[in-house]
């Protein structure tokens, strides 16, 4: 392939728009461009800012290749903003336009100036190229990004989104989702989201995230020997409520139930949760080990008998979308309980796939968990059922044929089918 600065293209292209690569919490989106590599697409990755300290992903060496970086103030990002002024002066104008539709914000501003200029040297790059599609993840300043280089290059954008938090003035984010040719969504809750700030029913899609079910080996037995583990993994913040576990973890110890709980991830909220862990004597209880490979996490699900996901609404509204982590447990057999937040309680159905508590409740999540840890049984039974909703919904080849031909036209209009677990899909087209 040839190099990112000088693209070539023989068959059909995507840019992928990101903000950092690799984003460590955005293993799904890294996922989903090697899969439409695997598909037959030429993929670039957009990178619109420097990755800097942000924790990484590990893992995914081989999509560097066809990363293609934006440079900040330097002689390439002149370049394009003087093609884009001489060349289309008018789609320059009316771009930049929309950016001042935040001047009452002034960080938001600067912002969404960085990425014009940041769309400019991406379209200057790609200028001579075959590219005929452009998508951002996240309804952020990365699909803002695909909107100003589809812009430039007069090629159709779209976005995938996974949360419903405005990061930019509403009259911006209604732009967007307007001149978008489609959009995805990951949960009906998402979808919703969408549909309330203008998109069509013909523009909107809901494509869950997915993983290849051959990198994951299902476990059949649910036998637990020695203290049984407890698995949590996620980002460190807030809005992932590892603090409502700690408490749960706590009621659990007074109650006399043997458990080990290891929680796998980096974050902001590390310090505040190793002071609430030494505060209620958990030190012996939960191990918190930090960021981990692909490799050594599924290691872990090998030996968790049980994953929580204790997802808490955070202060400044923000919730924690589908948690990859649900749909990794499923497809290796591992019994979920998830609280009742954003997309959780649209896959894991109560009683069936899993359980489903009240988030910010310790005492009703340490119950279930006591509940679970004592019998094999429901646990065999719940990770048989997600198995057969992970293979009906979150298989990520066929999410992504599904995706290749809504980017190819070929697909117009999804059909929205219901399974057995009541767990809304895309399954089929209709053209």
């Amino acid at each position: 392939m040839s190099s990112p600065e000088q693209p070539h293209f023989e068959r059909g292209s995507i840019l992928h728009v990101v903000s950092i690569f690799p984003a460590l919490r955005e293993v799904f989106v890294l996922r989903d461009a090697r899969e439409m590599i695997r598909l037959g697409w030429t993929v670039f990755l957009g990178q619109l800012r420097p990755a800097g300290r942000r924790p990484r992903a590990i893992g995914f060496n081989d999509l560097r290749p066809h990363v293609s970086k934006v440079n900040l103030l330097s002689f390439e990002m002149a370049k394009g903003f003087v093609f884009c002024v001489r060349k289309l002066p008018k789609r320059t104008i009316e771009l930049a336009r929309i950016c001042l539709r935040s001047w009452k914000e002034p960080w938001n501003l600067l912002k969404t100036v960085y990425i014009l200029l940041a769309s400019m040297q991406l379209s200057y790059r790609f200028r001579n190229s075959r590219l005929t599609h452009v998508r951002g993840h996240h309804l952020h300043s990365e699909a803002l990004a695909a909107m100003f280089v589809g812009g430039f290059l007069e090629i159709p954008y779209s976005f995938k989104c996974y949360t419903v938090k405005l990061h930019y003035p509403r009259s911006i984010i209604t732009e967007i989702v307007h001149r978008s040719d489609f959009a995805v969504a990951d949960t009906l809750q998402v979808k919703a989201f969408l549909k309330n700030l203008g998109a069509s029913d013909a523009q909107l899609h809901l494509i869950r995230n997915g993983v290849r079910l051959s990198d994951f080996s299902f476990r059949n037995s649910q036998d637990v020997s020695g203290n049984p583990v407890i698995l949590a993994i996620g980002g460190l913040d807030y809005k992932k409520g590892f603090h409502v576990l700690l408490k749960a973890c706590a009621l659990l110890r007074g109650q006399g139930v043997d458990f080990r709980c290891v929680i796998v991830g980096e974050g902001t909220e590390r310090q505040r949760l190793e002071d609430l862990k030494r505060r209620l004597n958990l030190n012996g209880d939960v191990h918190m080990c930090g960021k981990l490979s692909f490799a050594e996490i599924q290691s872990w699900y090998q030996r968790a008998a049980i994953l929580v996901v204790p997802s808490v609404v955070a202060p400044d509204g923000s919730t924690d979308g589908l948690p990859t982590v649900v749909t990794e447990a499923f497809v290796m057999g591992v019994p979920v309980i998830g609280t009742d937040t954003a997309g959780i309680p649209e896959v894991i159905q109560e009683g069936s796939t899993g359980f489903v508590v009240p988030a910010n409740h310790a005492e009703i999540l340490a119950n279930r968990i006591a509940r679970l840890l004592e019998n094999g049984e429901l646990r065999s039974r719940f990770a048989g059922e997600a198995r057969k909703l992970a293979e009906e919904v979150f298989d990520l080849e066929r999410n992504s044929q599904v995706l290749s031909k809504l980017i190819l036209g070929e697909q117009h209009r999804t059909h929205e089918s219901v399974d057995p677990a009541g767990c809304a899909y895309v399954s089929s087209a209709r053209a």
